[in-house]
C-alpha cells in the first residue's frame, strides 16, 4: 500500500481568516516536504479558487431548515499527498438551480484544449463581468488550466432545494 497523508483538512464554516490560515498551512507543509515550487504554485492557486468558491457559493442559511442542512453538510477542503500525486478535495452545499449551469461549464472546459482555455480566460478577464456573488467566472477556468485535464466532480442530492457539490483535482508531483 502506498504512502498517503493529509497536508491540510478543514470542515466547517469558512471565512477569509480561515482561508488565509489554510493557504499558509499548504505553503508551509509543501515547502517542508520539498515539493517543487512550480507544483506548489499550481496547488496553491487551485486551493485559492476552491476555497473562494466554497465561501462565495455556499448558501447562507435563511431559515431553520437551511441552517440544519448547512450544519449537516459543512464545507470541506482536504489536500492529501498520495505517493507522487496530490489530491485536492473540496465540497459544499449548492442550490439545486446551480447544478445544470455548473455541469455545462464543466463539459465546456473538458472539451477545450490548453490554447482555447487560455483564450477563454483572457476573454473573461477582458469582459470583466462580476457576478452578484463577486466572481468573474474564472475559478474553474483557472483550475482547468492548472491541471490540464478534466476536473472530477459529483453532486449528492440533499432535498429539492439543495445538493452537495464535491470536486477532486489531481496534481502530479512531477511537472508535465
Amino acid at each position: 500500500m502506498g504512502e498517503s497523508n493529509d497536508i491540510v483538512h478543514y470542515s466547517g464554516d469558512l471565512n477569509k481568516s480561515e482561508i488565509d490560515k489554510i493557504l499558509s498551512q499548504i505553503k508551509e507543509k509543501l515547502n517542508e516536504q520539498g515539493v517543487d515550487p512550480q507544483v506548489i504554485r499550481r496547488i496553491y492557486s487551485a486551493s485559492v479558487e476552491c476555497l473562494d468558491n466554497i465561501l462565495k457559493h455556499t448558501p447562507k442559511g435563511s431559515d431553520e431548515e437551511e441552517i440544519n442542512i448547512l450544519n449537516n453538510y459543512p464545507g470541506k477542503f482536504t489536500l492529501k499527498r498520495e505517493n507522487e500525486f496530490f489530491n485536492l478535495f473540496a465540497g459544499n452545499v449548492i442550490a439545486e438551480e446551480c447544478i445544470e449551469p455548473l455541469k455545462t461549464k464543466f463539459e465546456v472546459l473538458a472539451s477545450l484544449k490548453s490554447a482555447n482555455l487560455m483564450h477563454l480566460h483572457k476573454k473573461k478577464l477582458l469582459a470583466a463581468e462580476i457576478s452578484e456573488k463577486g466572481g468573474a467566472g474564472l475559478g474553474l477556468i483557472i483550475i482547468s488550466r492548472l491541471i490540464g485535464k478534466k476536473i472530477k466532480y459529483d453532486f449528492e442530492k440533499i432535498n429539492n432545494k439543495f445538493s452537495y457539490f464535491a470536486l477532486r483535482i489531481e496534481f502530479s508531483n512531477i511537472l508535465d
